[in-house]
């Protein structure tokens, strides 16, 4: 979702012409990895809550381990930072 507003804001602020594709899709990759992050440290931090309420979630269950959803957040992380990036030192900050 966040990647999608990220696509209308920008074809907002340049009143439709969607002249830099690559700075686009940055936009959208940041967006996108950004929002993958905080779902995987939300799964990672709800885990008591699941394990009472959402016993189907992968944690839980154990398809997945607590050490694979920290690296798959990092991972997001590292990757939302690197799509900022590429936008220019005004959009990390």
């Amino acid at each position: 979702m966040i990647g999608i507003g990220v696509l209308i804001g920008f074809a907002m602020i340049s009143h439709g012409v969607l002249s830099s594709s690559a700075l686009l899709i940055a936009g959208f990759m940041a967006g996108f990895f950004t929002s993958s992050f905080s779902m995987a440290v939300n799964d990672i931090v709800d885990l008591p809550t699941d394990l009472i309420n959402k016993r189907s979630r992968p944690l839980v269950t154990g398809a997945l381990s607590v050490t694979a959803a920290k690296r798959a957040a990092m991972a997001f992380l590292a990757l939302a930072i690197l799509s900022s990036s590429i936008g220019g030192l005004l959009s990390l900050l």
